[in-house]
């Protein structure tokens, strides 16, 4: 998950739609990993693996399109 961090976002929450994907994710089984748009780089290249799936928000879209690798999912909270 890329979660953009802003204004808008209340200091030591997640929003609603994050935190619901983040118990989606949990409830799968599934391993969660949560990055800071700026940090998404960063964390690809520490990862063994790409992702099989990416979920970000769909003011950070652009910048996350560009960063991943052709090969892995991308969606939006929206969606």
């Amino acid at each position: 998950m890329v979660v953009p961090i802003d204004f808008r976002t209340p200091k030591g929450r997640l929003i609603k739609p994050q935190a619901q994907s983040v118990r989606e994710i949990l409830d799968q089984n599934a391993i969660v990993l949560a990055v800071k748009e700026i940090e998404l780089s960063t964390a690809l290249e520490k990862l063994e693996t790409s992702p099989d799936l990416v979920v970000t928000d769909s003011q950070a879209i652009m910048r996350v399109m560009n960063e991943l690798p052709q090969n892995v999912r991308l969606t939006t909270f929206s969606i």
